[in-house]
C-alpha cells in the first residue's frame, strides 16, 4: 500500500478495573484505508480496548483521536457520528426481523426517532426514510444480500448473519469499523467469504478496519499492520512478516493458554 495518513491514533490509552489494569499504556495507529490487526493472548485487552474506543469504557487515561479530532471519553452515539462504528464477536442480529429491516436499524440521524425534532414535520421525516431506504437498497445491491432481503434474520445461517452485521455497520457512513472477532465461529468455507468481503470494501469503498481476531491465519492474509498485546500493553508493531518473526511475539503467544477463558 501506498503512504497514507494516521485515521486513529491511540496514545497512552488506559482502562481499570479495580486493581485490574486491562489497558496499560498502549499505543498505535490506524492508516486510513488499511485493514490493521490487534491481536494478543486471552485476557491482553483487545476488547477492553475496543470497547473504550467505541465510548462503552470511559479511558482511566491517554488519548483517542480520530481523523485528527480528540474523541477521548466521547459516548458511543458521539463516536458514531464521528465516524467509528464496531461489530461485535457474536452476530448481534435482531432474529424476527428482515435483513432489509436489520439495516434499517442501523441508519443514524432519522429525525423521525427523535421526539425533540418531531416538530421539522412529516416532510422531513419522509426524507430521512427515503434516504435510509436508497442506503440499505444499495447496500443489498453490492453485498450480494439481495436474495435474502425479505427473510428473517433467524431464518439465516451464521455467515449470513455476519455479513449482515457487517453491511448494517455501513448503514453509518463509517470511515472505521471495528471488527471484533468476525471469524469466530464460522467454518472455513465461510470466512474465506468474509475476508472476500472485506477486503473488497477496502478496495471498492475505501473502508478501513481495525480487527481483533484469533485465527491467526486469517490475520496474516488480510492485514496490512498488526499490533500485538500483552497484559494491557502493546508489545509489536509491524508487517505479519515483521510479526512472524518478532521474538517477543514468539514468546507471548507460547506462553498463553489460548483455550482458557479471562478479559480479552
Amino acid at each position: 500500500m501506498s503512504a497514507s495518513r494516521s485515521l486513529l491514533e491511540v496514545t497512552d490509552l488506559a482502562k481499570h478495573f479495580g486493581g485490574i489494569k486491562a489497558v496499560d499504556g498502549l499505543d498505535f495507529t490506524v492508516e486510513e484505508n488499511s485493514i490493521t490487526g490487534l491481536i494478543g493472548p486471552n485476557g491482553a485487552g483487545k476488547t477492553t480496548c475496543f470497547r473504550t474506543i467505541a465510548g462503552f469504557h470511559d479511558p482511566d487515561g491517554g488519548t483517542v483521536r480520530f481523523d485528527g479530532r480528540d474523541v477521548t471519553g466521547a459516548d458511543p452515539t458521539a463516536v458514531v457520528d464521528a465516524g467509528i462504528t464496531r461489530t461485535f464477536q457474536e452476530a448481534r442480529t435482531f432474529p424476527s426481523m428482515t435483513v432489509f429491516e436489520n439495516l434499517l436499524v442501523g441508519a443514524v440521524g432519522n429525525r423521525g426517532e427523535q421526539l425533540l425534532s418531531a416538530s421539522l414535520g412529516p416532510s422531513q421525516y419522509r426524507e430521512d426514510e427515503r434516504r435510509a431506504i436508497e442506503h440499505a437498497e444499495e447496500l443489498l445491491a453490492y453485498t450480494g444480500l439481495e436474495s435474502v432481503r425479505d427473510q428473517r434474520a433467524s431464518e439465516l445461517g451464521v455467515g449470513e448473519r455476519k455479513l449482515v452485521e457487517i453491511t448494517r455497520a455501513l448503514m453509518t457512513d463509517p470511515e472505521l469499523i471495528l471488527l471484533d472477532e468476525p471469524m469466530a465461529g464460522l467454518p472455513r468455507d465461510v470466512t474465506e467469504d468474509v475476508i472476500e468481503y472485506i477486503e473488497r470494501l477496502r478496495r471498492d469503498r475505501d473502508q478501513t478496519f481495525l480487527i481483533v481476531e484469533h485465527d491467526m491465519d486469517v490475520i496474516m492474509s488480510i492485514c496490512d499492520r498488526i499490533t500485538v498485546m500483552e497484559s494491557g500493553t502493546d508489545i509489536a508493531s509491524g508487517t505479519p512478516a515483521e510479526i512472524k518473526t518478532n521474538d517477543r511475539v514468539v514468546e507471548a503467544y507460547l506462553g498463553a493458554d489460548t483455550d482458557s477463558g479471562g478479559a480479552a
